[in-house]
Order: C-alpha cells, then sequence, then structure tokens
C-alpha cells in the first residue's frame, strides 16, 4: 500500500521499498519511537498512519504522515487517521507537529514557500486536506534523478568540478558492512549535524543524537 501511493504521488516506482527493507526501521524503537496505524475496509488494508518522536519525552516534535489508496479517498479515511495522530501528540504535549507530503505537479494557482524557492499546486487533494486543517507551508524539497549509467566523461566532468569547489579538506571515505571503529565517533558527529545543517525553513527541526 505505501508503495502504491508514493509511486502515484511521485511518478515513479523508483522508491519502493520491500517490507524486508523497511522493517529495520521499525526496530529502532529506543532512539526513534514510531507507531503505525491502519484502515481496512472489508478486510482489505487501505490508509496507514505513521507517528513518530523523539525519545525525550518532553521533546515538542512529532512527525506525522497519513497515506491513503486513491480509490479509497473522500471517504473519511485520512481525516480519521490524521485526527488520531493528532490526539497523540496532543496528549504527549508535542506543539510542533510536522508533515512531510508528496504533491505532484498540476496547473493551476501556486501556493509558494515561504523561502522563496519552489511552490506546490494549490488544488492539489493533499494541499487542500492540510491547509484545511490548519498546517502551513514552510520549505518545498526537491528530488533529482541521473539515468545509469553515467557517460564517463560527463561523470569525470563533475567529479573534477566537485573536487575544485570542495578544495583539499575533503576525501571520499567508502567501505562495505560496517563502519570501522576509527569513524564510528565522526559518524556519530555526521548524523547528528545532519538532523539541523540541512535547511528547514521554519520547522526548527531538533537535534536527534
Amino acid at each position: 500500500m505505501r508503495n502504491t501511493v508514493e509511486a502515484e504521488a511521485y511518478g515513479t516506482t523508483d522508491l519502493e521499498l520491500t517490507a524486508e527493507e523497511l522493517l529495520p526501521d521499525w526496530l529502532k524503537q529506543a532512539w526513534e519511537p514510531k507507531r503505525l496505524f491502519v484502515a481496512r475496509s472489508k478486510g482489505r488494508l487501505v490508509g496507514r498512519g505513521h507517528y513518530e518522536t523523539l525519545p525525550d519525552g518532553s521533546a515538542e516534535h512529532a512527525w506525522l504522515a497519513v497515506e491513503v489508496l486513491p480509490e479509497y479517498r473522500r471517504r473519511g479515511i485520512g481525516s480519521a487517521l490524521t485526527a488520531r495522530l493528532e490526539a497523540i501528540a496532543h496528549s504527549e504535549d508535542r506543539s510542533v507537529q510536522i508533515v512531510y507530503a508528496p504533491s505532484p505537479t498540476a496547473p493551476g494557482e501556486r501556493l509558494h514557500s515561504p523561502t522563496g524557492f519552489g511552490s506546490v499546486p494549490l488544488g492539489n487533494p493533499e494541499v487542500r486536506f492540510l491547509q484545511g486543517r490548519g498546517y502551513l507551508l514552510e520549505q518545498v524539497v526537491r528530488a533529482s534523478g541521473h539515468t545509469l549509467p553515467v557517460d564517463p566523461t560527463q561523470l569525470s566532468r563533475l567529479r573534477d568540478a566537485a573536487a575544485a569547489h570542495a578544495g583539499p579538506d575533503y576525501a571520499v571515505l567508502q567501505w562495505v558492512d560496517r563502519t570501522p571503529p576509527e569513524w564510528l565517533p565522526d559518524l556519530a558527529v555526521l548524523y547528528t549535524r545532519m538532523s539541523t545543517d540541512a535547511p528547514s525553513a521554519g520547522l526548527a527541526e531538533p537535534e536527534q543524537l
């Protein structure tokens, strides 16, 4: 169901994941608490609500996501799932609720990001739904892709341009399987900084240790 909904929203199946690939994220409850709620119609899974917080009980952030199969929308399923997630957030005093929602391109009036970069179609159902519940657009995230294999000449040109821009202070390190022990402290710092250094407009993403 997740793959079906997201393929429609993104216009590609490149982001599909198997159950085996998704499971590890649900086994990290100690530092990434998550809850999953589902909606069924005659036994069929037709919608899901995803709720995530930080392990610190005093943290004010919660991340919400709701997905409903296209043929089951406009029946109140998304509203019911969203209400359930919001109720949990309120009961836990999570006053900052963040939603990342894919919104495919469409003609018509646009809702522009306050950052000055990007916009979403104002008439898209997910945009109207979130606005109707009081959510504000803060940031538009763009994803880019490149068809593989890459022409070696082009790849070499891009690598040289990146190296010239980065200077001698950066190098690419790579390994397979477990991170070498000598890099674990640096990797921990990297993951922590990634949670706050990436632009997030007015979302004020908290530091994740």
